[in-house]
């Protein structure tokens, strides 16, 4: 299940709602997190299936264990958040790329430390990369991934309703400050019409279950919150 920290400074009480996959709920309803026209937002979630569904299947590492910290400044709507991330490979085939899909394109990645691996695909628009693995991660293998994620809101217009950073509570989005790994359907265009006009095919009614479904794993989670 989710997992959840509080701290309480003076009389303001600041919440991380970490929810694993259930994030993809709210990217669904809001993706990329940038505020541009619906015809834009749909014609990069179009892109997204086109170029990166043929990885759908690809075997990606599971994170079982989060430590996080997470330094909050609600009232200058800034977010810094760093942590490790124990992943490991729990599919039986070895894993030779490793790929990290952008949830919030106002998100600056400062660090992202896959250990053995060198960045060879950097999709700026949709944030997506791909890492190859020096040595394949074999069946069993797990190692820490570091990552410093920030976000900071300025000015006005579109940005004021990002309720990701707001001065009355704090809402972190996990899926946003933390690396995922791995393609999911979950951030394809999911109206019939929607899809026919930017040629998909059809969606199956009932969404197959993917490789990260069938790997489900417990994950503890270790939060601190300046």
């Amino acid at each position: 299940g989710p997992a959840h920290a509080r701290a309480r400074s003076g009389d303001r009480t600041f919440t991380l709602i970490w929810l694993g996959t259930g994030a993809f709920i709210y990217y669904n309803t809001n993706i990329l997190n940038r505020y541009l026209p619906s015809d834009e937002l749909e014609e990069l979630q179009a892109r997204y299936e086109r170029e990166y569904k043929q990885y759908e299947d690809l075997p990606q590492p599971r994170i079982t264990a989060v430590a996080i910290e997470a330094d909050l400044y609600p009232y200058e709507r800034r977010v810094e958040v760093r942590g490790t991330l124990r992943v490991v490979n729990k599919t039986d085939q070895p894993i030779t790329d490793i790929h990290v899909p952008g949830a919030d394109t106002d998100v600056e990645v400062v660090v992202l430390d896959i250990p053995g691996a060198t960045l060879t695909h950097h999709d700026e628009e949709l944030d997506y990369r791909i890492f190859t693995l020096a040595s394949p991660m074999q069946p069993g293998d797990g190692f820490d991934v570091k990552y410093d994620y920030r976000k900071h809101l300025r000015g006005f217009g579109n940005e004021a309703t990002d309720t990701n950073i707001v001065a009355n509570g704090t809402f972190i989005n996990s899926f946003a400050f933390m690396p995922h790994f791995g393609y999911s359907d979950a951030l394809e265009l999911s109206e019939p019409n929607d899809r026919r006009k930017h040629g998909l095919p059809e969606r199956l009614r009932m969404p197959k279950i993917d490789a990260s479904t069938r790997a489900r794993t417990h994950i503890s989670a270790r939060t601190r919150i300046g």
